[in-house]
């Protein structure tokens, strides 16, 4: 019996210190092997889901265009001057949203917001962690993600319909804010799907991050190009935000992850309406 003891008390001797260490440094190895590969998951989960929202903003610009006799929605349509009382402001996302699910009166689209009693994580990405700026804020400000490509509205056709839409983005916009005259009370021009001349190519729905880019607002629902979309992030936040590249959406349907520089088309440089940015079949 005593010698049983004996032997039971030699098997259940304490650790030295040095095997402790080398367990220690063991687990130490294997949490740096676990929590990248765990970090990584995770940020790809966040793109997965961001291409994921940008799916359903498709389907429903596609529900909104069949119901529409082709046309694609409005970017921006203010046009009535700042300050007018019953002034119209509808964003794009206005437009879509009962084609997402939910539905909002006249009332509330042309409050800027949209509710947040009617909130929807489609229009937020959730690699997206800018918060609001609380001078930009009301009690129903909540932050969207998305923005539509912007149209050539430039110079002299600045806030006026377009003359020319082929060397634009999609987003066309009706703005006396923004322009220099008061702009018709129905659009005069509107976008149809037929006469996108590259849709594989052309670019429907971007990413712009911005603390100032709120859902039903009409700042920020157009994005002229990388620069925009970089301006909102800062620093070197955009390394990190989906490993230095964005989710776009396609006039097709169809999404893409790539780097900013990929999109920029026949100048090779970040210029606006260029490359992805444009309806045009040539660059």
């Amino acid at each position: 019996m005593k010698l049983f003891v004996h032997h039971f008390r030699r098997q259940l001797r304490a650790f030295t210190l040095i095997e402790l260490l080398v367990v220690i440094g063991i687990l130490g190895l294997l949490m740096g092997m676990i929590v990248p590969a765990l970090s990584q998951a995770k940020a790809k989960s966040r793109t997965v889901q961001c291409q994921n929202n940008l799916k359903q903003l498709n389907l429903a610009n596609a529900g909104y265009v069949d119901a529409n006799a082709e046309a694609l929605p409005l970017a921006i349509y203010r046009p009535d001057p700042m300050g007018t009382p019953g002034e119209r402001i509808y964003s794009f996302d206005d437009q879509l949203y009962e084609f997402l699910g939910k539905r909002v009166t006249e009332a509330e689209k042309q409050a800027n917001r949209i509710p947040i009693a009617k909130r929807t994580r489609v229009l937020l990405c959730p690699e997206d962690k800018a918060e609001p700026l609380p001078s930009f804020t009301t009690p129903d400000t909540w932050r969207r993600t998305y923005s539509m490509s912007e149209a050539n509205m430039s110079g002299m056709n600045f806030g006026r319909p377009l003359l020319s839409v082929k060397d634009g983005g999609v987003g066309i916009y009706y703005s006396s804010f923004w322009g220099p005259t008061v702009n018709p009370s129905v659009p005069t021009a509107i976008l149809r799907e037929h006469q996108i001349g590259s849709p594989m190519t052309t670019l429907l729905f971007v990413e712009r991050p911005d603390a100032r880019n709120f859902a039903g607002n009409d700042h920020f629902s157009v994005t002229r190009g990388t620069s925009n979309q970089l301006f909102g992030i800062g620093g070197n936040k955009a390394k990190a935000y989906h490993g230095g590249k964005f989710v776009y959406a396609y006039c097709d349907g169809h999404i893409e992850v790539k780097e900013p520089k990929e999109t920029w088309g026949r100048y090779g440089i970040v210029n606006p309406w260029a490359g992805d940015w444009t309806m045009r079949t040539d660059d």
